[in-house]
């Protein structure tokens, strides 16, 4: 009997394990990437490029940008004396995530011959999946050598994303954006501690 008790409660204790170690967590994610024929620096000097068409939470989401960047020391200059362009997205996501567990059916032993009496089958267990969604939000930066200052013209030199569980509010923007400015011009992938 306590077989079944553990099969029936094997689904419940899966979805309550992955939500305690991680799909709750509120560790943002950060992915960059560098061309090696750069070293960005915040010495360089930098121009913020403005969204095209930028909703309202683009445009605050664009001073709040300029005020971190300010914050943490970066050179910002007008973009005809910038080294470096940096342009931004804010984008949001709904994902879609789906637990299962599954179990065969499992027969008796057989030991030294002798058959065992009662059913072929103990216990069939079909599938049970639970679905849940996460709307996330994620915010990019992409930095481009200035084709006005730069001979080589227009190349991508620095990507940075955040990905982090739904938060609207500025105060979670502010950190957001002050942890990914953290990993400027360096190589990061996997989750980080919040800077706040």
């Amino acid at each position: 009997m306590n077989i079944y008790r553990l099969l029936l409660l094997s689904p419940a204790l899966l979805i309550c394990l992955l939500i305690s170690t991680g799909c709750a967590s509120v560790k943002p994610m950060v992915d960059t990437w560098r061309n090696p024929a750069f070293s960005p620096t915040r010495t360089n000097s930098i121009a913020l490029q403005p969204v095209a068409n930028a909703r309202p939470q683009d445009q605050v989401t664009g001073h709040l940008l300029a005020a971190e960047l300010q914050r943490e020391g970066f050179v910002t200059t007008p973009p005809e004396q910038a080294d470096y362009l940096l342009s931004y997205v804010v984008s949001g996501n709904l994902e879609q995530h789906i637990l299962s567990n599954t179990l065969a059916a499992q027969t008796p032993q057989q030991e030294s011959g002798q058959t065992v009496a009662g059913p072929a089958t103990l216990y069939v267990y079909s599938g049970v999946e639970k679905s849940y969604q996460l709307q996330v939000r994620d915010i990019r930066l992409f930095l481009y050598t200035n084709p006005a200052t730069n001979p080589r013209g227009l190349q991508l030199v620095w990507q940075g994303t955040i990905t982090i569980g739904k938060d609207n509010s500025v105060h979670g923007e502010e950190a957001l954006l002050r942890t990914l400015l953290h990993y400027f011009g360096a190589d990061q992938n996997g989750t980080v501690a919040l800077i706040k």
